[in-house]
């Protein structure tokens, strides 16, 4: 199965996500593991078949889908390549052809907000990623951990996620990179045309007492004029 990377998130302990589009689709996949999870040795500069804009065969892609994580295909590495990458003006267009105005058009009537943000609850929903084309300008702010958030308007509210850019961090997937960061807030101040890649997490509690939700996060921040770079990049 053909997938073009567009989603590519840091997770905890090293580890990674990867996602995209199948280009003859249009539709979202999510490349899984059986019984184990992506670590950054499958991003492509390690040696890996994972970057942003790569066109990736993932084979045998067995459905592993439950509610919400539709997307989810059980993928063996060994089976799997990477095709090349796509240029940006194909990219982009590869993009904004999957882009919703509203996170209602990509999650449905089971998103819900709370507490400035948003999620789904277990066994609900029917898609966990999607492109937002935002009406209004993102902020990314920095919260009292110095982690990275982006506040975003949905309907009349205010949400205040979570962002898993893997370009946001260090290659030890922690260690903020402040120099992009300060360069991704100055294109959005002046109001940077931006598509983002956004999805669901698999179930987690934030309390001790909290029921167990898939939360909305921002994964991947893709600036229109360089879809596939961040502002201070390399290759930006």
């Amino acid at each position: 199965m053909r997938v073009v990377i567009c989603h590519l998130s840091r997770m905890a302990e090293g580890y990674i996500c990867a996602a995209g589009i199948a280009p003859e689709t249009g539709e979202h996949i999510r490349p899984c593991l059986y019984h184990s999870r992506l670590t950054r040795q499958m991003l492509h500069g390690s040696g890996g078949i994972f970057d942003l804009g790569m066109e990736t065969d993932i084979q045998p892609a067995f459905n592993f889908a439950t509610p919400p994580e539709m997307e989810d295909r059980l993928f063996s590495p060994e089976r799997s390549s990477a095709l090349g990458m796509m240029n940006e003006e194909a990219f982009g267009s590869l993009l904004q052809t999957a882009a919703k105005p509203t996170l209602q058009e990509l999650f449905g009537p089971d998103l819900y907000t709370i507490k400035q943000s948003a999620a789904v609850n277990a066994q609900c929903g029917s898609t966990s990623l999607g492109i937002l084309r935002p009406q209004a300008a993102p902020q990314l702010i920095l919260n009292a951990s110095q982690r990275p958030r982006m506040v975003l308007q949905h309907n009349e509210e205010t949400l205040n996620l979570s962002i898993t850019d893997l370009r946001l961090v260090e290659p030890d997937l922690y260690t903020l990179r402040m120099d992009v960061v300060q360069q991704v807030q100055q294109n959005l101040e002046a109001n940077a045309p931006i598509l983002l890649a956004v999805g669901l997490t698999r179930l987690w509690r934030k309390t001790e007492d909290d029921v167990p939700k898939h939360w909305l996060q921002i994964n991947t921040l893709h600036f229109l004029n360089h879809p596939l770079h961040l502002p201070g990049t390399a290759n930006a």
